[in-house]
């Protein structure tokens, strides 16, 4: 955990992706791991599936060629527009997710999809495109007046957008 927190304190690198593995399986271990800096979590017995799960998962949460686009943008002497970007979309998203959260409890499609399809184009944005497919998926479920499976995507929205927010304030505080 230490050697964790003293890798994600670091600056002016990019840094490595990080994944404990571990034969104790307590309870709040991986919420541990996770604010520690570590990436995933996962533990034994690994099995195939678990550690493609985990490669999955630390792959970064932001497409560098979505951020590679937004920095042609830049202009000289200007404050970082990714950063920038990267703090609007910070302050607007909570407010999103949480909409479509009591949109969803409401029983209100209408709200849950104007959510969805907000975050889905700010994330496709910002470069999030893991977290824009999940908002598309929440937007296609409403379509169909399928709101049963909403709640799991839901689930992987507020994880996804966590792992974001983490890879926006390490761009930020740059």
């Amino acid at each position: 955990l230490e050697a964790a927190r003293r890798i994600w304190d670091m600056k002016g690198y990019e840094r490595p992706r990080i994944v404990a593995i571990t034969a104790y399986a307590l309870e709040g271990d991986r919420d541990r791991c996770i604010a520690a800096g570590m990436d995933d979590y996962i533990s034994k017995p690994v099995t195939i599936e678990k550690l493609k799960a985990a490669i999955e998962n630390v792959k970064g949460a932001l497409d560098p060629s979505a951020l590679s686009k937004l920095r042609e943008l830049q202009e000289a002497g200007e404050p970082d527009v990714v950063a920038e970007l990267g703090e609007i979309f910070l302050s607007n998203a909570p407010s999103r997710i949480a909409s479509m959260h009591e949109a969803l409890k409401r029983n209100d499609p209408d709200t849950l999809h104007r959510a969805a399809h907000s975050m889905k184009s700010a994330s496709a944005n910002i470069g999030a495109l893991r977290l824009s497919r999940i908002c598309a998926e929440i937007e296609e479920l409403v379509r169909e007046a399928r709101l049963d499976g909403v709640d799991e995507m839901l689930s992987a929205l507020d994880e996804e957008f966590e792992r974001v927010r983490r890879e926006l304030n390490r761009i930020v505080e740059l």
